[in-house]
């Protein structure tokens, strides 16, 4: 195990210099990111909108990290956290109650 660490940081410590110019390189999203949600953030119910956003996102399994952070980017922290945890629980929610639905249908065809 410790010879692998050891390669594994020499490699890093060799490699360090090359991974910083690629992402100095890359292009911002930044402006990317303000385009697409400045609608929301300039909209008296985008908080709402983004939620609803959220949860059909998150009930359909898919990772919600990058929804989180333009939530946090675009709305702050304290409405950012409200629309996470809730639209994280109604996502999974709304994802066992539709899966259970068609289980129960499934069940009454087989009957």
């Amino acid at each position: 195990k410790a010879a692998s660490f050891v390669a594994f940081a020499a490699g890093l410590v060799v490699a360090w210099p090359h991974i910083l110019d690629f992402y100095q390189r890359m292009p911002s999203l930044k402006p990317l990111i303000n385009d697409m949600i400045s609608p929301l953030k300039e909209h008296p119910l985008g908080p709402l909108i983004f939620f609803f956003g959220f949860v059909v996102y998150s009930s359909l399994g898919l990772s919600t990290t990058p929804v989180e952070t333009i939530s946090g980017y675009t709305f702050g922290l304290r409405t950012s956290s409200v629309i996470n945890t809730l639209g994280k629980a109604t996502g999974a929610a709304a994802a066992f109650l539709f899966f259970r639905a068609v289980r129960v249908a499934k069940d009454a065809r087989q009957q």
